[in-house]
């Protein structure tokens, strides 16, 4: 296993091991955005050691953001507890920072001089970046909160920026050309919270009440059945 992919898998295990058992996620967030913030105001002519700073706070949000849509995806509305998810302006704030820090980090029609290794490490970097945030989008999905006008046009504008001028390819292409603008035309739609409307009109399911089954258990109907013997 190469040296790098080695690194990585520990940083990632540091990370499930620093999370575990720890509720104050929304703490956590921004300490880590914090310290990143500092980080580059202080180290900003680095280079190399920036990026690796970078990549690590990148891989902390993503794991944060994955395990709160984990957490989303399994629970229903009435057991949600407040203090263990993101408060949707801390979610769309970070996503937001993500996006500057790509272009700070990543600046759009970058030329990387040096060996392969550096220019393969800088594509996955950037690809990792494109993931996260595709994490906090679906996330914001997650939530079923209804995004505020300005919010929205803040978001579609700080994508836009982020990867304007960029020569994307591959999965990063994908997910920055296609996903990025379904998710935001999901977005504008009214009724986004519930996703599943149209189909579940279109089904014609019956009532709770009523039951997926139609029977006449009314009263006077009962009285008519046959005893049941139970001996």
């Amino acid at each position: 296993m190469a040296p790098a992919s080695i690194a990585s898998i520990a940083a990632v295990s540091g990370v499930w091991a620093e999370l575990q058992d720890r509720n104050d996620i929304a703490i956590i967030l921004r300490e880590i955005i914090g310290r990143h913030a500092l980080y580059d105001v202080f180290h900003e002519d680095e280079g190399q050691t920036s990026h690796e700073t970078g990549y690590q706070t990148i891989i902390w949000i993503k794991i944060i953001y994955d395990l709160q849509g984990c957490y989303l995806s399994g629970i229903t509305a009435g057991m949600l507890n407040p203090s263990q998810t993101l408060e949707r302006e801390l979610l769309f704030s970070s996503i937001l920072y993500l996006i500057s820090a790509k272009l700070r980090t990543f600046p759009s029609q970058t030329t990387l001089i040096g060996d392969h290794g550096d220019a393969l490490a800088h594509d996955i970097g950037r690809l990792i970046l494109a993931q996260t945030v595709l994490s906090g989008l679906r996330l914001l999905l997650l939530r079923k909160d209804q995004i505020p006008p300005n919010q929205i046009r803040s978001l579609q504008a700080a994508l836009n920026q982020g990867w304007r001028d960029d020569h994307l390819r591959g999965v990063e292409r994908c997910i920055v050309q296609q996903i990025f603008a379904a998710i935001l035309d999901i977005i504008h739609e009214p009724d986004h919270v519930d996703a599943y409307r149209v189909e579940r009109e279109n089904a014609r399911l019956p009532a709770y009440a009523t039951g997926l089954v139609c029977l006449r258990a009314h009263m006077e109907n009962m009285a008519n059945l046959p005893s049941i013997p139970w001996t």
